[in-house]
């Protein structure tokens, strides 16, 4: 059977996608298991660290007895912090330098290392943030990935338009242009359709109301003031993603960069989806619709959120997924990375783009990070959660078991 991924097509295979996101999910691990190991989570626990029968479930006892300690021992956090703490320090103290090959490269060198420099204190707050988030996700689950991207976002600011601007353009436009006729149409109101057309072309993002009472404040005022887009942010970015949670893999995957497909899951609010109409040329029918499913998630979050302890919000959030898979050309077999932007609750035939990154290196845009190599698949990598485990049971049992002592001999009970 054609595998409709590794094969390129002129359009992306939504449904398989979806599909091979669904197949992914089974191999999901109990990361509510390992947070609640690390925060020293249970069932039944009160404030004041004792056990109470009426914090449990009905039909439960506290044992041994009514305010027997319950002590919380917190070693999984303490060796995670500190791991945390030393690998974030490392990278905090890093020197970055670029060297040439050749003595040729000296002055390409410096360069690169005067742009590498620029674009580390760009996102410098952003980095030390994400550079923080992936030492404890790594710890504390074993493995994650860190995504570099580009960030490049739009807004608007407004502009002012004068006559004396408009008069200044059209003396020193072309002869025979219309430019020069410009200032005289404006001043004819019979003019005015000949005037929006001529701005429309120059502001194709004003609507033709807008640009309609443009031309009147520029007759009577002699100015006038409209929104331009301009382009507020373009940097790189680095970004953290937690396991299970921010991004998917095939359950058969063992190099990242070999992946048959990897999954990214973002949470946009309708602001950002709409920006990116504009910002990324998202198709706006993709767009309208997912914004209907606002508040609504696929079949993810009912096979892993429900295990979670906290209530998990996002009423007001819109679910995207980024799928990056490599894929070769049907008539030279020469591979590429792709990447098909969906929803998992929106129907098959809609989705927000596809397109061919451009990377040179053809790699994937992901950086795996392991607690350990214990074996060659990432999520074989064990958490610090897992190995101390046990270690963490047995210092508690202690500490409940001297502290219930004390109580018993100090103040012995009546029966």
């Amino acid at each position: 059977m054609k595998d409709t991924l590794a094969i390129g097509q002129d359009s992306p295979d939504v449904g398989e996608l979806k599909s091979e996101l669904q197949r992914s999910i089974v191999d999901v691990r109990d990361l509510s298991y390992m947070d609640d190991v690390r925060l020293a989570r249970w069932p039944g626990q009160t404030t004041d660290g004792r056990k109470h029968s009426e914090a449990l479930p009905e039909g439960k006892t506290a044992f041994p007895f009514e305010g027997a300690s319950d002590t919380r021992v917190l070693l999984a956090d303490e060796i995670i912090r500190h791991l945390t703490n030393l690998l974030v320090g490392s990278h905090q103290r890093a020197a970055l330098r670029v060297s040439g090959v050749e003595t040729t490269d000296m002055t390409k060198a410096g360069a690169a290392s005067t742009v590498v420099n620029w674009a580390k204190q760009r996102i410098y707050n952003q980095l030390g943030r994400e550079a923080t988030l992936l030492a404890n996700y790594q710890e504390n689950y074993g493995y994650a990935l860190a995504m570099v991207s580009w960030d490049q976002q739009l807004s608007m600011r407004e502009q002012k338009l004068t006559m004396r601007e408009i008069i200044a353009l059209a003396d020193n436009a072309d002869d025979g242009s219309s430019m020069q006729l410009l200032p005289q149409m404006i001043e004819d109101p019979g003019s005015v359709d000949t005037v929006v057309e001529m701005f429309k072309s120059q502001f194709p993002t004003l609507k033709k109301r807008d640009l309609r009472g443009m031309v009147k404040e520029l007759r009577e005022t002699g100015e006038t003031s409209f929104p331009v887009p301009y382009v507020c942010r373009n940097q790189p970015c680095i970004t953290a993603l937690k396991p299970h949670e921010d991004f998917l893999l095939p359950p058969e995957t063992i190099d990242i960069q070999s992946a048959r497909v990897i999954f990214r899951r973002q949470f946009l609010t309708e602001a950002e989806i709409r920006s990116k109409i504009v910002s990324e040329d998202w198709a706006e029918e993709f767009v309208e619709e997912a914004i209907k499913t606002k508040g609504h998630s696929g079949s993810i979050d009912h096979e892993f959120f429900e295990m979670s302890n906290f209530i998990d919000r996002r009423d007001n959030l819109i679910e995207v997924w980024w799928a990056y898979y490599r894929s070769v050309n049907p008539d030279t077999n020469i591979p590429a990375i792709h990447y098909c932007i969906f929803s998992n609750v929106v129907r098959d035939e809609l989705y927000a783009k596809s397109d061919m990154l451009p990377y040179a290196h053809n790699e994937y845009p992901f950086i795996e990070f392991k607690a350990e190599e214990f074996a060659r698949r990432a999520m074989d990598s064990r958490s610090v959660c897992e190995v101390v485990k046990t270690w963490q049971d047995e210092i508690k049992v202690q500490r409940d078991g001297i502290r219930d002592y004390t109580s018993l001999t100090t103040l012995p009970p009546l029966q």
